[in-house]
């Protein structure tokens, strides 16, 4: 027959019932309120979960490209998951449903959210800060580790920072030269060092040489820290104040830092890939993670987030619009 009337189809929405939560579990879904005649909300059905999940993927702006009031405010996020509109669940409603809905709901109007199950991280060197433990067919996020220097290996004790990020460093001020290593706005960081050889005192008390200088700077090595936070090793004034190397320190690693993943996530995929079985082991993961090129996209997942989804789907409402 014909098309129901856009009124009939609101209305219908309107009968759909409430799944009930647990109170630790009615936590999880955010209510924020507009009263924007335009929202500038861009909505897809997921890609994991399927029609019947509508995901809010992104923000629509103006010709100008100018965030509207709504994006600015910071209350939504992409890839959170509609849970409701105006207190009726139309989660586990198809997306094609939900968007006629939302035509037809006037101002103001209240969205009740819940974080997507799924976080992507993208990683510039191999997670080796990640404990996991196979747990029923995945592998799940046990703990964050310290994890050795990074720089450890690549540099040596007593080798001489002289340069970051292009800048020389100078012998008139150590605390001069340590400000531009430790100020969050030169991140990413290039540290250019020098290793002072056979040929020359490693005594951090003899000067050196304008002349020797440039002479160990042919030579430089190079290192990069993409991130700040734990800087990786502990530097030392040097009797020219140029600083050096006094010892390597474990620092928190990509995982703890990226400050995305939480113990008892599982760990779902990597650029996009399901983890394969072989990898039921957290040798066999390491081993997966040093053979890949980065930067790489990790998906870990927060299985109650993803189960209050998949309860929803399975529990569906009484009514549905036609």
């Amino acid at each position: 027959g014909s098309s129901p009337k856009p009124l009939q189809v609101m209305l219908r929405y309107f009968a759909i019932g409430s799944i009930d939560f647990d109170e630790k579990d009615a936590k999880k879904i955010k209510k924020v309120s507009f009263s924007e005649t335009f929202l500038g909300l861009r909505f897809e059905a997921s890609k994991v979960f399927g029609p019947r999940v509508t995901e809010l993927v992104g923000f629509s702006r103006g010709t100008d490209n100018r965030p509207r009031s709504v994006e600015m405010s910071g209350l939504v996020k992409p890839h959170q998951i509609l849970y409701s509109v105006n207190g009726t669940r139309v989660l586990s409603i198809r997306f094609e449903q939900v968007v006629q809905m939302l035509k037809f709901t006037g101002r103001p109007i209240e969205f009740g959210l819940l974080d997507n199950p799924d976080t992507h991280v993208s990683f510039k060197s191999p997670p080796f800060d990640l404990s996991l433990e196979y747990m029923q067919g995945c592998m799940v996020v046990k703990d964050m580790a310290k994890v050795y220097s990074p720089l450890e290996g690549v540099l040596k004790i007593n080798d001489v920072l002289v340069a970051v990020n292009g800048i020389p460093l100078t012998s008139k001020s150590f605390e001069k030269n340590l400000t531009l290593v430790s100020s969050p706005s030169m991140y990413p960081l290039k540290l250019s060092f020098v290793r002072i050889d056979e040929n020359f005192d490693r005594n951090s008390n003899v000067l050196l040489s304008e002349e020797a200088l440039k002479k160990l700077c042919l030579n430089k090595i190079e290192v990069d820290l993409f991130e700040h936070g734990d800087m990786p090793l502990i530097l030392k004034k040097r009797a020219d104040n140029f600083p050096s190397i006094e010892e390597f320190v474990m620092v928190n690693g990509p995982a703890k830092n990226s400050g995305k993943v939480q113990v008892g996530m599982i760990l779902a995929a990597i650029n996009g890939q399901t983890l394969s079985k072989k990898d039921n082991n957290s040798v066999a993961c390491f081993e997966t993670f040093r053979k890949l090129e980065y930067p790489a996209t990790f998906t870990f997942r927060n299985m109650t987030n993803y189960i209050i989804v998949r309860n929803c789907l399975e529990k569906r409402p009484e009514f549905e619009a036609e």
